[in-house]
């Protein structure tokens, strides 16, 4: 729908944008088949579960590496913003995955994204980890979401 001009703004859970990034960089989740482990032998397994799919750890592993990279890269003098957060992954994704994904069809359309409940999202904790080990290498980080 981005692709074809139908959709000019999203309002999004953290959890479709997240789980979208790790799609768009050629990781994969899993169809959950309660049968075969349960939650405790999933989590020894290295797995998250939500629901009926499955993920590995290593794609939220992988997610806090694209977010350092794009905040590293921040202007600490810039607010941070859910939509342009979300621009800059997208653009990320433009440079690097030769694929498909949400925030890339939205960066290239220029669609802005809007996630409300940022903060309760993988990616909002992993900007929250960026900002608070920014200040033990280097002092204040100036950026704040908003």
């Amino acid at each position: 729908m981005i692709e074809s001009g139908v959709v000019n703004a999203i309002v999004s859970t953290g959890a479709l944008m997240a789980h979208g990034l790790v799609e768009a960089t050629g990781l994969s989740h899993f169809r959950y088949d309660p049968k075969k482990m349960d939650d405790k032998e999933l989590f020894h397994a290295g797995y998250n579960r939500v629901y009926d799919s499955l993920e590995p750890e290593s794609n939220l592993d992988h997610v806090e590496d694209v977010m350092d990279h794009i905040l590293d890269e921040w202007d600490d003098e810039e607010i941070v913003s859910s939509w342009k957060l979300h621009r800059r992954i997208g653009e990320y994704l433009q440079k690097t995955a030769p694929g498909r994904g949400i925030l890339k069809s939205a960066y290239q359309h220029n669609v802005p994204i809007f996630v409300p409940a940022f903060s309760d999202s993988e990616l909002g904790i992993d900007f929250a980890l960026h900002k608070i080990t920014s200040r033990s290498r280097t002092g204040p980080y100036c950026a704040s979401i908003r």
